[in-house]
């Protein structure tokens, strides 16, 4: 599953992990890291930073690193996803419990507005 994570790193079009009802002007997106350790309590841990994200584009990753982790599908899939980029490849979404958002990150040159007041 680490390897398979691996592939994910570099600018790709993720439209394969993307919600079907979902339509960006554009899939691709920039994966920084993406990291699986093992916690002290033995739960895997998902770390992955990029320039933005697909709607259920996280979820549908992480149902893709189980499936290469059960044996049901090989690291190659993983790269047929990023390679030929289609919604109807990579199907299965992850459940959301376990999935949690630890924090996001703006450009420090960003201005951002909130209720009318300069954050």
């Amino acid at each position: 599953m680490t390897g398979a994570a691996q592939n994910f790193i570099g600018v790709h079009d993720f439209a394969s992990f993307a919600a079907s009802t979902t339509h960006p002007v554009s899939t691709v997106r920039h994966v920084e890291s993406a990291t699986l350790t093992r916690t002290s309590t033995n739960r895997i841990a998902f770390d992955i930073r990029a320039n933005a994200f697909v709607r259920q584009q996280i979820r549908r990753m992480v149902a893709a690193l189980i499936a290469v982790g059960n044996g049901s599908r090989n690291e190659d899939w993983i790269m047929s996803l990023i390679n030929c980029p289609s919604r109807d490849l990579a199907s299965q979404n992850a459940p959301p419990h376990g999935l949690t958002l630890m924090r996001v990150v703006y450009s420090p040159d960003l201005s951002l507005e909130v209720d009318g007041d300069e954050a």
